[in-house]
C-alpha cells in the first residue's frame, strides 16, 4: 500500500481525530504474502475521484480478510482492508 498523490495536487494529511466527509473502503489483494500487490494499492484513485485536498489513510486485517487470507495463503495470496477518509 503506497500514499500516492496525483501530479500537481497538493494534499494535506489528516490528524486521527480531525473530522472527514469521505469515507472509503477497498479490498487490496497481494501475491507473495504481501510482497506483490495484485490489485490498485495506491490513494491516487481515491483522491481523484472524490478530489481530495485533506486525506487520511488506514489499513486493517478484518475478520474476513484474515479468513480469506488463511485460505488463499495456500497460494501465497493475502487480503487487506484500505480505508480512505478525507474532505474535499
Amino acid at each position: 500500500m503506497s500514499l500516492q498523490v496525483p501530479e500537481g495536487r497538493v494534499v494535506r494529511l489528516l490528524e486521527e481525530d480531525e473530522p472527514a466527509s469521505i469515507h472509503v473502503e477497498r479490498k487490496l489483494w497481494f501475491w507473495q504474502w504481501g510482497g506483490k500487490p495484485i490489485s490498485e494499492n495506491t490513494t491516487r484513485p481515491d483522491i481523484e475521484a472524490y478530489n481530495l485536498r485533506e486525506i487520511r489513510i488506514i489499513t486493517v486485517q478484518t475478520l474476513l480478510d484474515n479468513l480469506i487470507t488463511t485460505i488463499t495463503s495456500v497460494v501465497s495470496v493475502t487480503r487487506i482492508t484500505l480505508i480512505v477518509e478525507g474532505n474535499p
